[in-house]
């Protein structure tokens, strides 16, 4: 039995769709059938794709009053659009809702289509009664940015807009403009290509592409009526860690809704081909692809990391700081000498509770392709004057600095620098010692992340690490936090095998943490009354 509402949905597809009057009055009347896949009582609405029945039905837009500047009523030929129950309240977008929509989705969920472009047709529809006024629709790429353009164009009637293949630029009979912009630079020297802009609503494809420029988008929305920006943006799972941040910084802010669109969020697309996947993919590509799950490199070097989890604010009230107590200073400095690059990171203890003691990364310094003395003495300066550390007086706060152990080989660290960290006012000591007490240890490379993880998530679920933040999320070591959640092992599962000093060599920030560690968590065997514990 069909309802009444796939019954009305059939009979739109027979019916017109024409203006009332090609110099006045305007028919941009749109019906949206809200539909979910049905073998049994659907209707095959597009050739050759799964039949849908409509579970509900909505009404936007209206006969457009060219001469008056607004609707006078709603025409009885309306154009007709079908969504899925997932997407249908991300379209209408209600004043309810946050300004900012993030759908994340799969490959095939109908991000752009079944989601995206209609939001834009509805809100151009939705604007029309502030004529003139403009919206933005940007994408990664030109190529991405046609295949929102086609979306768009197949939503509307011709009659409705005039459309500037060279500009992009759609103009609507109520003045509404709907600027399409690919927001790829042609060359460094290039400017951003949104700028200049003052758009009422912006909408972005493939976002995750467009990091870079969210920023500059933000600041296109000094039109919006009552400064309310409404964006809409589309993403899909990649491997950045600039795309995490912002996907982090948006959901954080509270300005942001993210929705995740499965594969089978698309109602067009039969259940079966999605069930024949699995067959064809591993697991991991399954949930990256289908289900839309973020989820960190195949080989990641540090798999108990999490963005969610372990950036989090230190804790100002209801804890102590123990660094003197831990490390016998008032800080705890890591730092991983480099041929072009020098990495510090600064580290404190702090006692939450009764008993856990949290460790938190506070501060983060990377200077590229300067002298080992600059390096530190910007570190100086800014403790001193962002941590109130480190200061001449013998009774001020000082810290303590680890670094990797020194060696006679041209690859290992040279007692210089311990020199010249010694000579800057700091107390320099090695990650590591031999059996004589000297500074000639080894700190294996795999050991040092097994210990990183344990320290990020243990196997009971407890973590003890954690990288400081600002009230947005924002972590103040971002380095840090990329080396972490992108560093991955080679085929062979050797973990850091990137050519050293290249920007795509993450290691620096991992090693400066573990040579801060070393000294105080690395496992060590002790007596145990009871056989089975485990040593957390």
């Amino acid at each position: 039995m069909q309802s009444d509402t796939t019954v009305a949905l059939r009979k739109a597809l027979d019916r017109g769709r024409t203006l009332v009057g090609p110099d006045r009055l305007i028919d941009m009347s749109v019906r949206i059938y809200v539909v979910r896949q049905s073998l049994e009582a659907g209707v095959e609405v597009i050739p050759g794709m799964a039949p849908v029945e409509a579970i509900a039905s909505h009404d936007i837009g209206g006969i457009w009053d060219c001469s008056l500047g607004c609707y006078v009523g709603y025409g009885d030929s309306p154009r007709v659009w079908y969504a899925s129950e997932h997407a249908i309240d991300l379209i209408l977008h209600a004043s309810d809702m946050p300004r900012g929509l993030l759908a994340f989705g799969a490959m095939g969920s109908g991000k752009t289509r079944g989601c995206l472009a209609q939001w834009v047709v509805a809100r151009a529809l939705e604007l029309a009664e502030y004529a003139p006024i403009e919206m933005g629709v940007t994408a990664p790429t030109d190529a991405r940015l046609e295949e929102a353009v086609q979306a768009i164009r197949e939503l509307m009637h011709p009659g409705w807009y005039q459309y500037n293949a060279h500009t992009k630029l759609f103009t609507l009979r109520s003045q509404v403009r709907i600027r399409c912009i690919g927001t790829a630079r042609r060359s460094r020297s290039q400017g951003s290509r949104i700028q200049g802009w003052n758009w009422g609503a912006h909408a972005g494809d493939e976002i995750q592409d467009q990091a870079d420029e969210n920023a500059n988008i933000d600041a296109r929305g000094r039109r919006a009526p009552g400064g309310r920006y409404k964006r809409i943006a589309t993403a899909t799972a990649k491997d950045s860690s600039e795309w995490r941040a912002l996907r982090q910084q948006l959901i954080a802010s509270g300005q942001w809704l993210e929705r995740r669109l499965e594969g089978r969020s698309n109602p067009f697309v039969h259940h079966q081909y999605w069930d024949d996947l699995k067959g064809s993919m591993s697991d991991r590509e399954y949930r990256q692809i289908v289900l839309a799950e973020m989820l960190g490199p195949e080989r990641a070097t540090y798999p108990s990391f999490s963005r969610e989890h372990n950036v989090r604010p230190r804790p100002l009230v209801g804890a102590r700081d123990i660094t003197q107590r831990v490390v016998g200073a008032h800080g705890l400095l890591g730092h991983d000498p480099g041929s072009s690059v020098d990495v510090t990171l600064l580290l404190r203890y702090y006692l939450v509770g009764r008993q856990i003691q949290g460790i938190w990364v506070c501060d983060e310094w990377t200077t590229r392709d300067c002298t080992r003395q600059e390096h530190i003495l910007r570190v100086r300066r800014e403790l001193r004057e962002r941590h109130d550390l480190q200061w001449p007086e013998p009774e001020e706060p000082k810290v303590t600095v680890r670094i990797d152990p020194m060696g006679d080989s041209d690859t290992r660290t040279h007692s210089s620098v311990y020199a010249d960290w010694r000579n800057a006012g700091f107390e320099a000591r090695a990650a590591a010692y031999n059996k004589r007490g000297e500074g000639r240890g080894i700190i294996h490379k795999d050991a040092g992340i097994e210990m990183v993880n344990r320290l990020l998530c243990n196997a009971l679920g407890q973590r003890r690490l954690f990288i400081d933040c600002d009230d947005r999320g924002n972590p103040v070591a971002p380095r840090l936090v990329e080396a972490l959640e992108m560093s991955a092992r080679d085929e062979h599962d050797k973990a850091e095998t990137g050519r050293k000093g290249s920007r795509e060599d993450l290691s620096h920030w991992a090693a400066a943490l573990r040579y801060a560690l070393w000294p105080y968590e690395r496992l060590r065997t002790v007596e145990r009354r009871r056989e089975g514990d485990l040593l957390l």
